[in-house]
């Protein structure tokens, strides 16, 4: 496997990060992944994983768990109201 690499996401905060670094650890326990704001001001989120791709996977899962809540929520299913 190739040098680690990091990846800054413009426009994002501490929401997106504590939601990436749960998945890039799942799917990399051997690597050393972070998920940062580096300050408070700041306006990005700087991630360091051991692939572009890892990152590109831990958001696609993101997506999905967003979307699965999304679809939950509308539906009302965790109270089974209608």
């Amino acid at each position: 496997m190739g040098a680690p690499v990091v990846v800054y996401i413009r426009g994002e905060v501490h929401t997106l990060a504590s939601a990436l670094r749960p998945e890039l650890e799942l799917a990399n326990p051997n690597d050393f992944v972070s998920v940062t704001q580096p300050h408070p001001l700041d306006d990005f989120i700087e991630v360091n994983a051991p692939t572009r791709a890892a990152v590109r996977d831990a958001l696609l899962a993101v997506r999905g768990h967003i979307a699965t809540a999304r679809n939950c929520a509308s539906a009302a299913c965790s109270t089974g109201r209608k």
